[in-house]
């Protein structure tokens, strides 16, 4: 029992490692050829880690700013489970994912997925601004409209495929820091942010940079379908617990 306890405290070391590691050097060719089950494992590891970890930083910034968050009052909806289940735990996950994570690695079709997700997201946000966010004819005009940038974007990466593979390979760094930045900043829409308390931004969204980093870590090490599993059981233990 006490050789197993101590195999179970150095394995969970060694992912820690193994995840700061390649916070400071990113590496486009890490990848693992273990079972499912251990890979499974893996993920339910980071899982809690990554929820204790951007749990303590989140309680310790609402001590520093309290800012009102629209994520908090879709879990806060006891009239509307479905609708967060369906939001929070399986649509989020997908789209977020699909935008930030599917294209760290570099294939044409991932980027035409990300950039056609991300003008259906971004084209959709102004109708939540100046109009009614739940209305199907837009959302179908935003589908429409998203495709033929996704198409531009897979004729273009196909075209110049080589010269992206390189320029992929060779400033995957500056690629993956990106992701996980962006990802900080997309929720950032999450705040009432005002120019009052925009100088604490880095701090609101610091919580959003580290799920961004694990997040793309297991994209890259697990691939992208297990890394959607990640979201989605990270997402689920957080609509979980506000229940």
């Amino acid at each position: 029992m006490g050789k197993k306890n101590y195999l179970t405290k150095k394995k969970s070391k060694s992912r820690i490692k193994e995840l700061i590691y390649f916070l400071i050097h990113p590496d486009i060719n890490l990848g693992t050829d273990q079972s499912l089950k251990e890979t499974f494992k893996d993920v339910l590891f980071y899982v809690g880690f990554g929820f204790f970890l951007v749990g303590i930083i989140a309680l310790i910034t609402n001590e520093i700013i309290s800012l009102e968050n629209s994520i908090n009052s879709i879990l806060g909806d006891r009239n509307s489970v479905i609708r967060t289940f369906l939001v929070v735990v399986l649509l989020g996950p997908v789209i977020e994912e699909s935008i930030f994570r599917l294209p760290l690695r570099f294939k044409p079709i991932n980027l035409a997925i990300a950039t056609t997700v991300l003008s259906w997201v971004f084209i959709g946000s102004l109708n939540a601004i100046y109009g009614n966010k739940e209305c199907i004819v837009f959302q179908i005009l935003c589908v429409l409209i998203a495709m033929p940038i996704g198409v531009l974007t897979l004729y273009i990466g196909k075209k110049y495929s080589e010269k992206l593979k390189i320029f992929w390979t060779n400033n995957f760094r500056f690629i993956f820091y990106a992701s996980f930045v962006l990802f900080g900043l997309f929720h950032a829409a999450n705040f009432d942010i005002t120019s009052k308390n925009i100088i604490y931004l880095p701090i609101i969204i610091l919580p959003w940079f580290i799920a961004g980093h694990i997040n793309g870590f297991i994209r890259v090490k697990y691939g992208f379908i297990i890394g959607i599993l990640y979201h989605v059981l990270n997402n689920l233990v957080l609509v979980l617990l506000s229940y």
